[in-house]
């Protein structure tokens, strides 16, 4: 089974990390703050 990703982070500050994370990831979720 392929492990994946949950994100936790704000929006703004995290936007550049989540970017990168996708491109080598599999990202299921994420989630932040409303």
């Amino acid at each position: 089974m392929k492990e994946g990703l949950i994100f936790m982070g704000t929006s703004c500050f995290s936007l550049p990390s989540l970017a990168k994370l996708a491109k080598e990831e599999d990202v299921l979720a994420v989630v932040t703050q409303p």
